[in-house]
């Protein structure tokens, strides 16, 4: 939101809180208590209703004072909106600047998806200045993403998109970590069918599918009951190493 935004902002706050002191002063220049004053106040300024005894409203101030809430109303309706609309704004500015630094990749690694385990990997990944982007689905994954500053695509892990926006014919690397290997075949497949140049290296889960991932021709796999814990972040580098040197 820009300087002259929240000058707006500002000014109508300032004016919806003067007014409601003009409104509640009137509230007692018609004989309310404070308390039921400031209460009907409040429940008015918001469109509430709030009974009062009938021979408050023979009086010029509470009518006066009920067209203030109204003014009330309308400018907090303006300030909520004006607020959500810049909030929308602000998350669509952030994705988009986003995609612009994901557009200028080349040669980087696209690691799938964002869980426990691949987060040990990103660190690694930190650590030896490689280039990646994450895709993840959740907005709890985002929001911690968002957090750390990371590179990262929201969406459906094998969806063609989501692999076109994570940068996927310019990448050399893909790291496919589900805890599913189906889950597992079905990304390298995608991924292969729009790269396949890409090298990719896969996470089994089960060692009976190692037959089935084989087959979809990726350049190395990680068992993570071989290579527990922070060894797989260690291991993963150094297989990217290795192909680099094949």
């Amino acid at each position: 939101m820009d300087n002259t935004k929240f000058v707006k902002i500002d000014i109508i706050i300032f004016s919806i809180i003067i007014l409601f002191f003009v409104s509640l002063a009137l509230l007692l220049f018609a004989g309310l208590d404070l308390y039921r004053a400031i209460i009907w106040n409040i429940l008015t300024s918001l469109d509430i209703s709030f009974n009062l005894p009938a021979r408050f409203f023979e009086t010029p101030y509470l009518i006066i004072a009920t067209a203030i809430n109204m003014v009330i109303f309308a400018g907090l309706t303006v300030v909520l909106a004006t607020l959500f609309f810049n909030f929308l704004k602000n998350i669509d500015i952030k994705r988009s600047y986003m995609l612009l630094r994901i557009k200028k990749l080349k040669d980087h690694i696209i690691v799938v998806p964002y869980n426990n385990d691949s987060k040990v990997i990103l660190d690694e990944l930190d650590d030896a200045n490689l280039k990646y982007v994450i895709i993840g689905d959740t907005p709890k994954e985002m929001k911690q993403l968002y957090k750390q500053k990371r590179l990262f695509i929201a969406g459906a892990f094998n969806s063609d998109e989501v692999f076109n926006l994570a940068g996927i014919k310019k990448a050399k690397y893909l790291i496919v970590y589900s805890y599913k290997d189906l889950e597992n075949i079905l990304m390298i497949i995608t991924a292969k069918t729009i790269n396949p140049n890409i090298k990719i290296i896969s996470r089994v889960n089960d060692e009976d599918n190692i037959p089935q991932i084989s087959r979809t021709n990726v350049n190395k796999i990680i068992i993570p009951d071989i290579a527990a814990g922070e060894k797989i972040g260690d291991e993963i580098i150094n297989k990217i190493y290795r192909i680099i040197a094949d």
